[in-house]
């Protein structure tokens, strides 16, 4: 019978493997296996390989939680949201998740409320030490920026407008506004109109959609679009429509170009109510093709926000940003894509 303490592979039995442990087996101080793991070229290369083969062998894994409290980082990415009812924003949570995870990242996710201070979220954040954040709520204060630099928070907005020093990563949305009035004038709609949010509350991807929409119809001398405005939702599609159609369906213009397809699916079952039919007598171009866009009662002709290309594009200026400190800001787009459906003909 065996009476001895039974020894496993290297690293079992004595616990979890170290860097102590590595330095020990490599014949080298644990400053320079931190150095070494962490890719440090003032390690030699062959240091930094016989170092990751014992790491390997062991089944070493790097503590984040450690590393952050010494480089005042962790290996997690905020992710700061606001309450806005377009699951679009929503629609983005799993490709962060899935390009953070293989980055050997994780992603956490901040709500602000209406009323909330970007200030104070960016607070929270930095208890948190948050390697970067990414920002698709709100805008960029002057004190948020400030608060940034304290903190040494890297910051990417997206679709937002970055007022101070800060990157971002847009949809061309002045481009899409063009590609909509093209399709629209291509089939000969003569009385336009631009549904967007109300005064005050417009955000600046919706003034950039509706002034490329404007330039192109005004460009060929046709007459102006109207506007009509609502909250960016279904209920305000809705009363959208209504004004749409005040002098009548047939009254309401025979070319649409909606904000946001939530906007579009609500001013589309408006004006079916109110008796107009589409495509035949109105035309309808939402934005963001969202899922519920291809079903069968919207099949929404709108114009597409690549995601997977907005969250790339985000995380590798992220990136340059967490490398360093000294990395320029940059203010980047991506293109859209106008996709036909059946609400135009």
């Amino acid at each position: 019978m065996l009476t001895g303490k039974r020894r496993g592979a290297a690293g079992r039995g004595g616990g979890r493997p170290t860097i102590k442990m590595i330095a020990g087996l490599a014949g080298v101080a644990p400053s320079t296996v931190s150095r070494a793991l962490n890719d440090d070229r003032s390690i030699s290369a062959a240091t930094r390989r016989r170092v990751a083969r014992i790491a390997n062998r062991l089944g070493f894994v790097p503590n984040a939680a450690a590393r952050g409290l010494v480089t005042r980082r962790s290996s997690v990415v905020a992710l700061i949201l606001g309450l806005s009812p377009n699951p679009f924003y929503l629609e983005m949570i799993p490709v962060i998740s899935m390009r953070l995870a293989a980055r050997g990242m994780g992603l956490m996710i901040f709500r602000m409320g209406d009323h909330d201070r970007i200030e104070d979220t960016l607070g929270a954040l930095a208890r948190h030490h948050v390697g970067g954040c990414l920002v698709a709520a709100a805008s960029l204060t002057p004190e948020a920026a400030r608060l940034c630099s304290r903190f040494n928070i890297p910051i990417v907005m997206i679709n937002r407008l970055a007022e101070v020093e800060a990157s971002s990563v847009n949809c061309d949305n002045r481009d899409a506004g063009r590609q909509v009035g093209r399709l629209l004038l291509e089939e000969g709609r003569k009385r336009l109109a631009y549904v967007g949010g109300m005064a005050g509350t417009a955000t600046f991807q919706d003034v950039e959609r509706e002034a490329g929409f404007r330039e192109t119809i005004e460009a060929v001398g046709a007459l102006a679009p109207r506007r009509f405005a609502g909250p960016y939702s279904y209920d305000g599609g809705l009363a959208a429509a209504a004004g749409l159609c005040a002098d009548g369906p047939a009254g309401c213009p025979d070319g649409l170009f909606v904000a946001n397809d939530i906007m579009a699916f609500g001013v589309i079952d408006g004006l079916r109510r109110a008796g107009v039919s589409i495509p035949l007598e109105t035309s309808i171009v939402g934005f963001d093709d969202l899922p519920q866009a291809r079903w069968i009662g919207y099949d929404l002709t709108t114009v597409r926000q690549p995601i997977e290309a907005l969250v790339a594009t985000a995380l590798s200026a992220l990136d340059r940003r967490m490398a360093s400190d000294e990395a320029p800001c940059e203010s980047l787009v991506v293109g859209a894509e106008l996709v036909r459906r059946g609400t135009t003909r």
